[in-house]
């Protein structure tokens, strides 16, 4: 077993500032900006991951384009759960973690809490590009949303996002994936010690 200055130091080694962590979720709302400004949609729904090999070697960052079908609970479990499995068997380490997708949006914090309803349900919805983040460790969440609005199909400008702000519960993409990741890592760890 780890002893306390050992578990500190790795705790310390694979976590951001809340700052650095703040400054990585925005730049991904500023990416996504861009893109729809210049009519690029290839964004959606896209997974950044920071990920960290070991002790004192650079930090990676993997962009992963999720072109698979994303529309309903199940499709995203097994997208993310995959994707996080996925990294395992690259025995990367994640840091920070960032999804951007279209979703539905509601003010009411009674939807959107993993066994509750969720805001698709809200019949006050509405849909938002959506830009989720997690500081690994420890567990950090953050979320902001820029309304989106349609005409004849395609997405009108222009986006403008919220503040980031800490979520009223966990965020379950985010928790899928990294729920992939520690499987699998259990997987290996049993393998070895079998």
């Amino acid at each position: 077993m780890f002893d306390a200055e050992t578990m500190e130091a790795t705790r310390a080694e694979l976590s951001l500032s809340p700052e650095e962590f703040l400054k990585r979720c925005t730049d991904q709302a500023a990416w996504v900006t861009r893109c729809m400004h210049v009519g690029d949609d290839t964004w959606t729904p896209h997974l950044t991951v920071w990920t960290k090999d070991g002790f004192e070697k650079p930090e990676q960052v993997q962009m992963m384009a999720l072109h698979v079908p994303f529309n309903n609970d199940r499709e995203q479990f097994e997208v993310l759960q995959g994707q996080g499995a996925r990294l395992a068997l690259e025995t990367a380490c994640p840091v920070c973690i960032v999804l951007i997708s279209e979703a539905w949006h509601s003010d009411d914090p009674l939807y959107g809490r993993a066994q509750g309803p969720q805001p698709k349900d809200d019949p006050r919805r509405r849909e938002v590009v959506l830009v989720q983040g997690v500081n690994v460790l420890p567990a950090n969440y953050l979320r902001a949303t820029a309304p989106l609005e349609r005409l004849d199909g395609k997405l009108v400008q222009p986006l403008t996002f919220s503040e980031f702000t800490k979520p009223p519960h966990r965020l379950r993409l985010l928790d899928w994936f990294i729920g992939g990741y520690m499987q699998r890592v259990a997987k290996k760890i049993a393998a070895r010690t079998n």
